[in-house]
């Protein structure tokens, strides 16, 4: 049953708080990771190349994606529903870097001139050379754009464009290979069907007729 409406600290706040444990349980695995299994690599992923500009795609458009729909779960239970899809899909990425070990993709070296370069450098240094299958940047996105397009089919174009540019920047960056944007990408569809089916579970409707 549906609560009262949350304000928008209120839902941001819930969802720091579960985006903050799925964190420590992602770099928990990265940094202990042993890759047991050869790399997902396709003839494809040779021809990828190394775009430092998508940075402000993997990073801060990445956060605004989060932000657009998080503004606009404005009922309970559809937040509510999305942060148990979030960390459900997350709890199935986490197993898979168990379970599947593999390595990331080599990272290029990097001059020191730009602020695109800098920033690059900074993630790789924070993000661990694992935790590549599927890519959770990716699930994450997919999650977050296909739940914008049923709230407001409008802005849930500009989230599909964005979701779009981050799975783009996850290979140009060389964070991940294509395989693992294309699991990441299923395991977010099924997470976008899981929402829809709790949301029409506490009588919301399944679509947004703006």
């Amino acid at each position: 049953m549906d609560g009262p409406p949350l304000s928008f600290a209120r839902r941001f706040g819930e969802a720091v708080a579960v985006a903050l444990v799925v964190l420590i349980l992602y770099m928990g695995t990265g940094t202990r990771a042993v890759a047991t299994l050869p790399p997902p690599a396709t003839p494809l992923d040779a021809h990828v190349p190394v775009l430092p500009v998508m940075i402000w795609f993997y990073l801060p458009g990445y956060v605004c994606l989060f932000l657009l729909v998080l503004w606009l779960l404005r009922d309970t239970a559809s937040f509510r529903a999305s942060l148990f899809c979030f960390a459900g899909i997350s709890v199935v990425a986490v197993a898979s870097f168990v379970l599947l070990a593999m390595p990331a993709p080599p990272r290029p070296a990097l001059g020191t001139g730009g602020t695109n370069e800098l920033l690059l450098t900074w993630l790789y240094g924070f993000d661990p050379a694992a935790n590549v299958f599927p890519s959770l940047h990716v699930a994450n996105s997919v999650l977050c754009a296909g739940i914008a397009r049923q709230l407001d089919r409008r802005l849930g174009i500009v989230a599909w464009a964005l979701a779009l540019l981050v799975a783009l920047s996850t290979v140009t960056l060389r964070q991940h290979w294509i395989a693992d944007v294309v699991s990441g990408a299923l395991l977010g569809a099924a997470g976008v069907i899981a929402w829809a089916r709790l949301r029409a579970l506490s009588g919301r409707p399944t679509h947004s007729a703006a």
